[in-house]
C-alpha cells in the first residue's frame, strides 16, 4: 500500500492521544483531609474541554494495589477556568479541586471531549498520580 493510501486510511481512524500535559497539581504532594487543585491547559474556543472521569488505580503506602473503593481522593465543586494570556489566541486553564481522604497514590483519569458534539468523543487523554501523604 503506498504512503498516499496509508496516510487516508488512518485520517480516518481517530483514536484518543495520551497527553503529557503541562498540569500542575497545588499543593504537589497533598496530605489526607487536605484540598488540592489539578490544572490543565486548555481553550474553550476550540469546543474541547477537559472532564475528570474517574479514579482508574489506587496503591497504599505499602505498595499494594487496593480496590477503587473507598477512594482515596473525592472531587469537591465545579471546575473553574481562569485567563492564563489576555492576548488572541488566549490560553486558559482549567481547574479541578479534590480533597485527599486516604494516604496513598491514586492516578486521576481526565478525558478531553467536544461539548457540543453528540457521543462526546475523545480527543486526548490525561492521567495523573496523586502521592497523598499521612498527616
Amino acid at each position: 500500500m503506498n504512503r498516499y493510501w496509508l496516510t487516508l486510511l488512518l485520517s480516518f481512524i481517530s483514536l484518543p492521544v495520551v497527553c503529557n500535559q503541562e498540569y500542575t497539581v497545588e499543593p504537589n504532594n497533598p496530605v489526607v483531609n487536605q484540598e488540592f487543585k489539578v490544572s490543565l491547559p486548555t481553550n474553550r474556543f476550540t469546543g474541547y474541554d477537559w472532564y475528570f472521569t474517574g479514579i482508574v488505580k489506587q496503591v497504599s503506602p505499602a505498595n499494594m494495589l487496593v480496590p477503587l473503593e473507598p477512594l482515596f481522593i473525592k472531587a469537591y465543586g465545579d471546575p473553574k477556568f481562569t485567563v492564563t494570556n489576555n492576548v488572541e489566541g488566549k490560553k486558559e486553564t482549567k481547574i479541578f479541586t479534590f480533597i485527599a481522604r486516604r494516604p496513598g497514590i491514586a492516578t486521576l483519569h481526565f478525558e478531553q471531549k467536544h461539548r457540543y458534539k453528540t457521543g462526546k468523543k475523545v480527543r486526548a487523554t490525561q492521567d495523573i498520580n496523586i502521592h497523598i501523604q499521612e498527616k
